[in-house]
């Protein structure tokens, strides 16, 4: 990152810095952009306790009324899968700040400078735990039990053994044969004992009374191969399933018939990871599941909410557990003006 800040300094380019977004920060913005554009953040009348906001976005006035009011109850909560790491965010429940969540180990209380004030929620990030760190995890589990190479659960049954990078046999991008046996339920059990005990600080989904909309690959690994956007873990279950028995459409494509943002025949070894991570990860499954990617063609994320912030707080402090960490850092007056406009809109 240095050498490319000294090549853009030195070029005419009107660079204005750049940096690594806290895992934390980024989980936060991606909460705001959910609840900005479902319409869940309070209206001007609900920061003294009234209704919602309805429709997607809300404007200057809905953020600056979050900010005044902290996150109401009704918001939800967010699931960010990307390939590298895992945020969860809930909203602030009654009594908590950042002293009491810090001491019950259950996440850091992160605030972002809204609309003058200030909105605080609690976020989770797991590097290492993304898709595509998660799934490699799985993968070094079966090689340490002998079961990588043959009678594979987390591949489908094929003719021809499928080839795979798999990087605890080395970094160098080999793709090794794999024999799949396509049985879902060993699969997910090899993802629950990674699972289970990393995310045990995580408090259970359904108990602390959010819900949650999953995107990025949540909503690849299960909308994207086939399931409803409202559904039930069960449903995440059957898919999953069928993706590792090698099931047929009636047009007798292979299940799933096409794989955005990766390989076909990983999917069953990426659903199987999905379902635990919402299983004994997030804890999640009482209920209906909701997983979006776009809203009014707004694409779910980080960068929406950043730009929120930003407009909004005009480049105010972000803080994680009561400590600055600057959120966007580098950020002129006229991509703030840019962003104030975004929420006016």
């Amino acid at each position: 990152m240095d050498r490319a800040a000294a090549a853009l300094n030195g070029s005419g380019y009107a660079w204005q810095g750049a940096g690594v977004l806290d895992g934390r920060v980024e989980g936060a913005y991606a909460w705001l952009s959910v609840n900005y554009l479902l319409g869940r953040l309070p209206t001007a009348t609900d920061a003294g306790g009234g209704g919602q906001s309805g429709g997607g976005g809300g404007g200057s006035a809905a953020v600056a009324a979050a900010a005044a009011g902290g996150a109401a109850a009704s918001s939800f909560g967010a699931m960010d899968l990307g390939g590298g790491s895992l945020q969860v965010v809930r909203t602030v429940r009654g009594g908590e700040d950042a002293a009491s969540v810090a001491g019950a180990g259950a996440g850091d209380v992160v605030t972002l400078p809204v609309g003058g004030g200030a909105a605080s929620v609690v976020a989770f990030s797991y590097d290492g735990w993304g898709l595509g760190g998660g799934s490699a995890r799985v993968l070094a589990a079966l090689d340490a039990d002998g079961t990588l190479d043959e009678d594979n659960p987390c591949f489908p049954p094929s003719e021809l053994p499928h080839r795979v990078v798999v990087p605890s046999r080395g970094a160098g991008g080999e793709r090794l044969p794999i024999v799949g046996a396509g049985d879902f339920r060993r699969c997910v059990d090899a993802a629950k004992r990674l699972v289970a005990p990393a995310f045990a600080g995580l408090p259970d989904g359904d108990e602390d009374g959010s819900e949650y909309v999953a995107f990025a690959h949540l909503y690849d690994r299960t909308v994207g191969v086939g399931l409803a956007e409202n559904a039930t873990l069960y449903e995440v279950w059957e898919l999953g399933s069928r993706v590792c028995r090698g099931e047929r459409t009636a047009d007798g494509y292979a299940l799933p018939e096409s794989v955005r943002n990766g390989e076909r025949s990983r999917v069953c070894l990426e659903v199987a990871y999905v379902y635990a991570l919402l299983r004994w990860g997030v804890k999640v499954g009482g209920g209906r599941l909701i997983f979006r990617q776009y809203v009014d063609g707004e694409m779910l994320g980080w960068a929406l909410g950043g730009l929120l912030v930003e407009g909004a707080g005009r480049g105010g402090s972000v803080t994680v557990g009561g400590v600055p960490v600057g959120g966007m850092a580098g950020w002129g007056g006229a991509k703030a003006e840019a962003a104030a406009g975004l929420l006016e809109g």
